[in-house]
């Protein structure tokens, strides 16, 4: 896709230090977060705060990566609650493509 769209920069580093790539990202339009990490929305919620500019995003929530233990939809919804600063507009269940995991698109509140 990056090859196509000259705008899209794929960031090989740390998600949860932005720090480390935010100096050669040039005023981003939107943010996407594809990651399994326990502490996935925290990391979104940093890189958020970290691109203010930014008005958009589309969020890749991978629930068993959360946890293996609570319902999925109640992982979602606690997920959804813990997002700062955005509002989430729509969610779609990535099933059968992916199980347990669902793309959220976001708008800046």
């Amino acid at each position: 896709m990056q090859r196509k769209e000259k705008n899209i920069i794929p960031i090989l580093e740390d998600a949860n230090v932005p720090e480390r790539y935010s100096f050669f990202v040039e005023k981003p339009d939107l943010i996407y977060q594809d990651i399994a990490q326990r502490n996935q929305v925290q990391i979104f919620n940093t890189n958020a705060a970290t691109f203010p500019e930014v008005r958009k995003a589309i969020l890749i929530i991978k629930t068993r990566s959360i946890s293996s233990h609570q319902n999925e939809r109640d992982i979602l919804a606690t997920a959804l609650s813990g997002i700062n600063g955005f509002r989430p507009v729509r969610s779609y269940n990535l099933s059968p493509y992916d199980q347990a995991n669902y793309l959220v698109y976001l708008e800046r509140a």
